[in-house]
């Protein structure tokens, strides 16, 4: 059985040529932090843990998109591997709402990971949240003939659809100050669920009604 691009980045280790060089010196972040040194076969708990300090996980993303650039024929099967959770995020959470093929949804998700790469600002903080948001953007916008909610019986099976969690994006130190960008998108997607939702089950045309006749107005 031959697996899948998305599947061998997901199980293969970090090559050995690159598996013991050191992202993130000791000591080198703030607060002296990491205690240390963060290897390149770290990286994917690295940049997902929440115990790491923010500024270490952005060291650890700006330690491998910059490698990633230099010698992409190396360091780019390591960039996907520590990305794996996020891009298998994007494309599960995807497929549940709008359906499609999951494994070409992965492989958008890594396409769209590796453009991000290249046009990622690396002064920025937050660079993991920034990828997740902006790959989940690109590949949404690259299957939008999918973005119909599937027909259901029951609403409430709807909500009770079970969401993967992704602890990456709850970082305390961007709490109130989520990046402009973030939360645009955030609307959108909401915006374009719940617009459908009306649309399915009629509701935008009968509350357009009561606004034309008048009849939601209090006596």
């Amino acid at each position: 059985m031959t697996r899948s691009i998305f599947s061998y980045y997901d199980t293969t280790p970090v090559q050995p040529g690159c598996g013991d060089e050191v992202l993130v010196p000791a000591r080198s972040c703030e607060l002296s932090l990491p205690r240390q040194h963060i290897l390149a076969a770290d990286a994917r708990s690295a940049v997902r843990d929440l115990s790491t300090h923010l500024s270490v996980r952005d060291a650890a993303w700006r330690a491998i998109i910059s490698r990633a650039r230099r010698d992409p024929g190396l360091w780019h099967p390591v960039a996907i591997w520590a990305a794996i959770p996020t891009l298998k995020w994007t494309a599960t959470r995807l497929y549940r709402h709008w359906g499609g093929d999951l494994e070409d949804l992965r492989s958008e998700a890594i396409l769209a990971f590796l453009q991000e790469t290249r046009a990622m600002k690396l002064d920025n903080r937050a660079i993991g949240t920034r990828l997740k948001w902006s790959i989940y953007t690109k590949v949404r916008n690259a299957n939008a003939h999918l973005y119909r909610e599937r027909p259901v019986e029951n609403i409430d099976l709807t909500q009770a659809r079970p969401v993967i969690p992704d602890p990456q994006f709850d970082i305390p130190a961007l709490a109130g100050r989520r990046p402009r960008s973030t939360a645009a998108t955030l609307r959108a997607v909401h915006g374009e669920r719940l617009g459908e939702l009306a649309q399915h089950y009629g509701l935008a045309a009968r509350l357009n009604h009561r606004h034309d006749t008048g009849s939601g107005d209090a006596a």
